[in-house]
């Protein structure tokens, strides 16, 4: 990572955690009572909703890359989904 860009992810660090509906939300619980564990439990859902996506994200072109990859060489095959999981009516499936 470039060092110069580290400021400007601060910053935007910074504008995102003055997200408005999360200071709302949080002081809504600040003021209910037994704040304190509510308010860490919130946040630590933020926290881990904002690192799994950012993982996801992270991973989901890695692990296509990879897929596509090991495709091409023949080392995987990878099945489209069944026309039943796309939300279709199963034909292929016997009856019973």
């Amino acid at each position: 990572m470039d060092l110069d860009l580290l400021p400007a992810l601060l910053g935007l660090a910074l504008l995102d955690s003055l997200n408005p509906s999360a200071l709302v939300v949080a002081l809504w619980l600040l003021s209910r009572a037994h704040a304190a564990p509510r308010l860490l439990a919130y946040v630590g859902g933020i926290l881990v909703a904002y690192l799994g996506l950012g993982v996801a994200m992270m991973l989901g072109d890695a692990v296509s890359r990879w897929i596509e990859m090991r495709r091409e060489h023949g080392a995987v095959a990878v099945q489209p989904l069944p026309a039943w999981r796309k939300g279709e009516p199963p034909t292929d499936r016997p009856a019973g």
